[in-house]
């Protein structure tokens, strides 16, 4: 077993999510991954996943229900080159001009926020693609801790709903 690394055989997510695959059940393999940022670890639930082609992997996430990815032009200008390398969940590589939009926040339940920009794009979850997915990809981050992606499993705010 890699160190920091365990794979969870017994639990599986099954996830029947609104605006991914409606009418449909996927399930996916989670990891329980210990990740590292600067001076700080800790251990999180994670998915992975395709964007666009681009391995990534997700905070399971059930206090949230954003989905969002980490960008790696945005990580590589505030951290250093490489800076991709460090976070288990990897960067989503923008190639579209759209990355430059105007981005829009999204606020924690412990007043921390991350701007993101919204795009759309193709996702591979488990053995299913799933073409025209909304997503937003992060361009700034409040916290001190590490900055993460996000598969936000809790229910949209009645506000948010479209």
């Amino acid at each position: 077993m890699a160190r920091g690394s365990r794979r969870v055989h017994i639990l599986s997510l099954s996830v029947l999510y609104q605006n991914i695959a409606i009418g449909q059940l996927i399930r996916l393999p989670i990891q329980w991954k210990q990740e590292f940022w600067k001076e700080t670890y800790g251990y999180s639930f994670l998915v992975a996943i395709k964007a666009d082609g681009q391995d990534l992997n997700l905070l399971v996430d059930t206090g949230a229900s954003d989905l969002f990815f980490i960008s790696k032009e945005w990580l590589e200008e505030s951290e250093g080159l490489g800076a991709c390398e460090a976070p288990v969940y990897g960067c989503y590589q923008c190639t579209t001009d759209l990355c430059d939009a105007r981005v829009t926040d999204i606020t924690f339940y412990d007043d921390s926020c991350a701007s993101i920009v919204p795009l759309t794009g193709n996702l591979t979850i488990g053995e299913q693609e799933v073409p025209e997915v909304k997503f937003g990809l992060v361009q700034e981050y409040s916290r001190s801790m590490a900055p993460h992606a996000s598969l936000g499993l809790a229910p949209q705010p009645e506000e948010d709903e479209e």
